[in-house]
């Protein structure tokens, strides 16, 4: 309904007022009762206006509601586009650092693969060379000459024996166990013994040169030497391993390791400073 409808009805309803007022007034029944049912379908179209008037309203509420909806559902789907948006730039910076990552790891394993293969390259060189040294023929004049000749030769034998050992201990500077392999290194060489000093204690120890005569002579005497059973002072025991690691050494001393012995052999096995495992006949 128009507002000026409304006002329309108003005015006809006052009308209608009046004229029944003045058909009261001069007595004319039918009149009266033509202004109360004009009255009645002004009254009744006030209220349609009313109806509707209030209608409009909750309408209007209502589609202020739906409008506020459509505001909070609007944020709700920006907010939810711009975590999906971080979500996305943030897998694409993990994505691009796992490519950087693979490749460097690629990178990595060639280098790595390269250095192993040059690592085992050169170790087969090392083999082939030590392969050609074994089988090579050892000149007369480079071979030195066995220790058991200078003992037929000269009277005090060990001498030679105590020379080859401070040379070889001086040039190499430590002395590796046989067993365990523990490094002690060579502090100072006198003509009456040798300083050393463990890598693995840090224990100094000073190794005179007559234990070493000792262990010599058992050697030479029995053609062996057993670590456990033909030492029997408790202080050479202690420096036994270390002795016992410096005879091993000379050319014509063999050893084994379960049971530590050493055995002197009637000729030149190996190259001085270097050790040869006896090989037992089956």
């Amino acid at each position: 309904m128009h507002k000026w409808d409304k006002t329309f009805w108003m005015m006809f309803v006052l009308l209608e007022t009046v004229i029944i007022a003045g058909n009261i007034w001069f007595f004319t029944p039918v009149g009266v009762i033509v202004g109360f049912v004009l009255i009645a379908i002004a009254l009744a179209r006030f209220g349609d206006y009313l109806l509707h008037k209030e209608n409009k309203h909750r309408i209007k509420k209502s589609e202020d509601s739906v409008e506020k909806m459509k505001g909070w559902l609007n944020n709700q789907y920006q907010l939810t586009q711009g975590i999906k948006d971080l979500h996305d730039y943030r897998f694409h910076k993990m994505e691009k650092k796992k490519i950087i990552l693979d490749e460097k790891i690629d990178r990595n394993y060639r280098d790595i693969a390269g250095k192993l293969i040059d690592l085992e390259n050169r170790l087969n060189m090392v083999s082939r060379a030590l392969i050609s040294q074994r089988n090579a023929v050892i000149l007369p004049d480079v071979i030195e000459k066995p220790i058991e000749n200078v003992i037929r030769r000269e009277k005090d034998f060990f001498e030679d024996v105590w020379r080859k050992i401070t040379d070889m201990t001086e040039k190499k500077g430590f002395i590796e166990t046989l067993s365990r392999g523990v490094k002690n290194k060579v502090l100072e060489i006198g003509s009456n013994g040798m300083k050393i000093r463990s890598e693995m204690t840090s224990k100094e120890r000073f190794i005179e040169k007559k234990d070493f005569r000792y262990f010599w002579e058992k050697l030479q005497a029995k053609g062996k030497l057993d670590l456990a059973k033909d030492v029997n002072d408790p202080n050479l025991l202690r420096l036994g391993s270390v002795i016992i690691a410096v005879l091993a050494r000379l050319p014509n001393v063999e050893h084994d390791l379960k049971p530590r012995v050493l055995y002197l052999m009637n000729e030149n096995t190996h190259n001085i400073g270097t050790l040869k495992r006896l090989r037992k006949k089956i």
